[in-house]
């Protein structure tokens, strides 16, 4: 028990002395100290860079946007209250920076799917495909032989969870066109994920 405590006090104080660090980092950024721009960068860039890899095929756009938000980020810190977690804010200003360059760069005549072409599909949860079994890096593979569309679509619906209502509104598609994306990429996760287990 003493040593169960002992090792959730040793948690706490890591926790508290990363959550000063990066309020120094924020403090700096504020005072336009290029030292913490930097540190700050290097500590969240991985994980947001994560992030727009499964948006985009391409590492070099993934980082345009990673770094466009970033940009965002700097301008905008002294709005952070300090309310919720400070990654969180960084994550939805990046995520937000993505989504709309996919936005402009969907032609929404040759995104949205007519009525007379959607027959019998599927849409599902978008889960239990066995995502939970793959590393990271082979779910970026897999991720990558989807269409840039579907890609994004099956990210925010199966990942990021969010809501059909939601991702028409962030892309600019409809509803129907945003299930018939998750229901085209849940048939080729699907095989994609069973070839990769027969040859592993």
């Amino acid at each position: 028990m003493i040593k169960a405590v002992y090792i959730k006090a040793q948690d706490l104080a890591a926790e508290n002395a990363l959550s000063q660090d990066i309020a120094d980092m924020i403090e700096g950024c504020i005072a336009n100290d290029r030292v913490s721009q930097e540190a700050l960068y290097k500590f969240f860039q991985p994980k947001m860079m994560g992030l727009c890899m499964r948006y985009y095929g391409d590492r070099n756009m993934a980082l345009e946007q990673v770094n466009l938000g970033f940009l965002k980020v700097y301008q905008n810190l002294k709005k952070y209250k300090g309310e919720g977690s400070f990654e969180g804010w960084i994550y939805r200003i990046v995520q937000r920076t993505a989504l709309d360059d996919l936005r402009k760069k969907l032609n929404r005549k040759n995104t949205e799917i007519q009525h007379d072409d959607m027959t019998e599909f599927d849409a599902g949860d978008g889960k239990n495909l066995g995502l939970e079994k793959l590393y990271v890096t082979d779910l970026l593979k897999l991720l990558d032989q989807l269409n840039p569309i579907s890609r994004v679509v099956f990210n925010l619906f199966a990942i990021e969870d969010m809501a059909h209502k939601d991702i028409s509104k962030e892309l600019g598609i409809s509803e129907g066109t945003s299930k018939w994306h998750l229901s085209e990429a849940r048939k080729k996760m699907k095989q994609l994920i069973e070839k990769h287990y027969e040859m592993g």
